[in-house]
């Protein structure tokens, strides 16, 4: 018996010996050909940093920070981290109760008196940090009659802000579930303002970016320069006068950050976010019990301000990451620390189209000794070349990357019907139908799929195969639990079968 755990000892050695010499033989090189496949598909424009602790394994930028005056992306060039922007405003939170000038159990009344008694004396501080609040994220204002996307282009002071905020409906009551929530994350803020008697943008600056030296990391203010910050991008369908469509880059729109404030309004850069991660792991800014306290799952595994998982990206169950995304217009971000600063990664993009999250997790596998995530998309990739080259370009791209097995591709309906929707959209009827069919011998049994399929074949006048597919559709979905169809697109699905078979009046 002894003999045999002295064996079974040594073979998980040399297990876990030869995982961490897989870990380790990760070259430079090899970080650089993962994201470099990320570029040249154009799913990356931006800055990447990957460190094992505080040594730096790889930084490097990608693509331009400013078309216009073909300015490349650097390592220090700053971006709009969106989301990320939340673990900004849950450090000033959690600094402020270690001073003792918080209780992060107390409802939120107690440093915001003017807030609605029925949410504010209900609310507490923990709730909005955790994202269990009950307030409702944008979609909530348009069940008071607001179009919070006017906000877009006017700057809108913190108070006005959580004013409106305050008179949101409550979805479930406080503590009863996880639900993301970046208007619980504005109130924060408005909290810190409050009690620390600075704004957040200077408490940002004086608390978190001087003591770190984040020289790239602040509150973007729309009126004001923010030295080497890089030009969001649309990366989108657009019509061409000749009638063809192409997929190209494209300035985002205006949009003032105020209306964003710490829920999405911060800038920084991969080399200061490496910074931000060391300084949290080593407790430069917090105590460790107070840094335990912000990396504590709670629902759904989000802690303040940051998710925290263990065994993702299949990683291995006991491989801890504590991440988070950022989405903003023409803006991409992701941060993970592996095994509280075992590994650090960083990705910034600059344009919609970048996929900073996919990259990373596919940079943290490598890492681990596992293969890459899938870096493109075989209905979008397919439907560029139909476009740009013509529709048998576009079905010898389609054979090709199935011999291979999609690799490197993720080859999901979703792929397929969005971009079919995109093309009915440009008027392009041809495309959506050869982009149907191929995509119908991979995913017969997608509702969606069926349903623009449909679509596509009524646009190009084959009116049995629309009604064919519609029905279809519409019999996958209801017989399915959760089909992912929407009540709506069931019932305009239904209303549209009706009209087709001549059943009820156009």
């Amino acid at each position: 018996m002894l003999r045999m755990r002295i064996k079974t000892a040594a073979m998980l050695w040399v297990l876990c010996a030869w995982a961490l010499a897989a870990a380790a033989a990760v070259t430079p090189a090899q970080i650089e050909a993962i994201v470099q496949k990320y570029a040249d598909a154009d799913r990356f424009s931006g800055a990447v940093l990957v460190a094992k602790g505080d040594e730096v394994l790889f930084k490097k930028g990608y693509g331009l920070a400013n078309r216009s005056w073909n300015i490349a992306n650097a390592p220090d060039t700053s971006v709009l981290v969106g989301s990320v922007s939340k673990q900004f405003a849950s450090m000033l939170i959690l600094q402020l109760a270690q001073e003792g000038k918080l209780d992060l159990q107390a409802p939120i009344s107690t440093y915001l008196p003017d807030f609605p008694k029925d949410k504010g004396e209900i609310i507490t501080v923990h709730h909005l940090l955790s994202h269990s609040s009950g307030l409702p994220h944008y979609a909530g204002f348009s069940k008071i009659g607001v179009n919070i996307w006017s906000y877009g282009s006017r700057h809108v002071e913190v108070a006005e802000y959580v004013d409106l905020i305050g008179k949101l409906r409550l979805e479930f009551q406080p503590g009863e579930k996880y639900s993301y929530s970046s208007m619980g994350y504005i109130v924060l803020g408005l909290i810190v303002e409050k009690v620390g008697g600075q704004s957040f943008s200077q408490a940002m600056t004086e608390r978190i970016a001087k003591p770190l030296g984040l020289r790239g990391t602040g509150f973007h203010y729309a009126d004001r320069i923010t030295p080497k910050l890089a030009q969001g991008y649309m990366y989108d369908w657009a019509k061409k006068p000749d009638g063809s469509v192409r997929i190209g880059y494209a300035n985002e729109p205006y949009r003032d950050q105020s209306n964003k404030y710490c829920t999405g309004g911060v800038h920084s850069t991969v080399e200061d976010l490496h910074r931000w991660a060391l300084a949290l792991v080593n407790h430069k800014l917090l105590s460790k019990k107070y840094t335990d306290l912000m990396f504590t799952p709670h629902a759904d595994n989000y802690g303040y301000g940051w998710r925290i998982d263990k065994g993702a990206w299949d990683l291995g169950p006991e491989v801890e990451v504590i991440s988070h995304g950022g989405s903003l217009s023409g803006y991409k971000a992701s941060i993970a620390i592996i095994n509280r600063g075992e590994y650090i990664l960083a990705a910034l993009g600059n344009s919609s189209r970048s996929w900073s999250a996919p990259l990373v997790e596919s940079v943290a596998r490598v890492l681990h000794g596992q293969e890459p995530a899938p870096y493109d998309v075989a209905g979008t990739r397919v439907t560029i070349a139909m476009a740009h080259e013509g529709v048998a370009a576009g079905k010898t791209l389609f054979a090709k990357l199935k011999s291979s097995g999609f690799k490197g591709y993720h080859n999901n309906a979703f792929g397929y019907w969005a971009n079919i929707e995109e093309m009915l959209d440009h008027d392009q009827p041809k495309i959506a139908l050869a982009l149907a069919e191929l995509a119908l011998g991979e995913h017969p049994q997608s509702p969606q799929l069926n349903y623009y399929a449909a679509h596509a074949y009524h646009a190009n006048g084959e009116k049995e195969q629309a009604i064919a597919h519609l029905a279809r559709g519409l019999e996958i979905a209801e017989k399915a639990e959760d089909g992912g169809v929407s009540p709506g697109m069931l019932r305009q699905a239904r209303e549209t079968l009706k009209k087709w078979r001549g059943e009820s009046q156009p």
